[in-house]
């Protein structure tokens, strides 16, 4: 197989130059408070509990994407639906 017959093939219809997009899309920020809330768990450290030594602990966040205020963030103690769901409650029951 001749490749530079095939490179000249792609050259020759434009196929090798880099098509730029006028509009830059890496970022991206909400229009208004509350559209958009972003979520995040993050290992935390390790902590003493009562009956069961050290223990790993997560931190759940929400954060709002148009201010960055953080809505809501607690530890728990496991990295669950559950734990995400009780941490959206709180964020929900904190707007006014």
């Amino acid at each position: 197989m001749n490749f530079a017959t095939i490179y000249r093939f792609i050259r020759d219809q434009g196929l090798n130059q880099r098509q730029v997009d006028p509009n830059d899309r890496r970022r991206y920020e909400a229009d208004h408070p509350n559209a958009i809330w972003q979520c995040d768990v993050m290992h935390g450290p390790s902590v003493r509990h009562e009956e069961k030594g050290f223990r790993k602990t997560y931190l759940f966040a929400i954060i709002d994407d148009h201010s960055r205020l953080i809505v809501h963030a607690e530890f728990y103690w496991y990295e669950t639906f559950l734990s995400l769901k009780e941490c959206l409650k709180k964020a929900v029951s904190s707007i006014n």
